[in-house]
């Protein structure tokens, strides 16, 4: 079975979320990890594994708003507001790390399909 792909330009719109996140100030601590003689891989791993905790807080906040019934779109704070920024720091970090995303998920799709109900797993 063959998948819907994301539209032309996921790639381009990670990529251009990921600059102006960049200009806001939210990548300045990447500015540690490389001088000129030196790569410093603990740090770059710290600085990636802080989006990804920052990706799980919003998914959290998105939680949150459930418990409290705030649904609501172009309104702070809610459901959806929590789920954009979910999506967007999850940009941002697809665009820093130059993933072509398009490709990585229409291959999962593929292979998700060829799999056993619930992957064979109670749940």
């Amino acid at each position: 079975m063959k998948f819907a792909t994301l539209p032309e330009g996921f790639n381009k719109a990670c990529h251009e979320h990921n600059k102006n996140m960049l200009k806001k100030g939210f990548w300045d601590d990447m500015k540690y990890v490389e001088t000129d003689t030196d790569f410093n891989q603990e740090l770059y791993n710290n600085a990636i594994a802080t989006r990804l905790a920052l990706i799980m807080s919003e998914v959290g906040e998105a939680v949150e708003a459930m418990r409290k019934d705030k649904y609501g779109l172009r309104e702070k704070d809610t459901f959806e507001d929590e789920l954009a920024d979910t999506l967007l720091r999850l940009m941002d970090l697809i665009g820093f790390m130059g993933i072509d995303i398009e490709t990585q998920l229409a291959w999962k799709s593929e292979l998700n399909a060829s799999r056993p109900y619930k992957h064979g797993k109670e749940f």
